[in-house]
């Protein structure tokens, strides 16, 4: 007969946040990764690239961890399929940033005139937007 203690199993909350981690380190590349490119710096673009990927894929680890350790009974303190949708969401910001930190390493190119400013602009709004969303997630995980 199983114990009342295995029945609730452990909290997905921790393993949750660990992976949030690491994809707040996969994003605070991507202002740095750019500026390094405009620089013209093609071998430090392939090492923060290399840099973004691992930490990708350190995420994906705890990924992997947190959807085997998922219980499947009855007492969870969150819906399996809600959390399941978080973690999948994270996954996807970390894959995106993996994906454009790789794309700087195929080939330097020169911009328009004015391309740098505006694209600042949308980086910075995609930051901004990320950063209100994750503060946002962690409130509610915090209730």
């Amino acid at each position: 007969m199983r114990n009342i203690i295995s029945v609730f199993g452990r909290s997905p909350f921790v393993p949750l946040q660990m992976h949030m981690e690491k994809v707040v380190e996969c994003v605070e590349q991507i202002p740095v990764i750019i500026e390094i490119y405009r620089q013209g710096d093609s071998k430090k673009v392939e090492s923060i690239a290399l840099d973004v990927s691992k930490l990708e894929h350190q995420a994906d680890q705890i990924k992997h961890e947190i959807r085997n350790s998922l219980p499947r009974g009855l007492f969870m303190p969150v819906d399996r399929t809600k959390l399941l949708k978080i973690l999948s969401l994270q996954d996807g910001i970390a894959n995106r940033a993996e994906d454009t930190a790789v794309l700087l390493t195929f080939k330097q190119a020169k911009t328009f005139k004015g391309f740098d400013a505006a694209f600042d602009l949308f980086m910075g709004k995609c930051l901004e937007t990320f950063e209100l969303s994750r503060v946002r997630r962690q409130n509610l995980l915090d209730r």
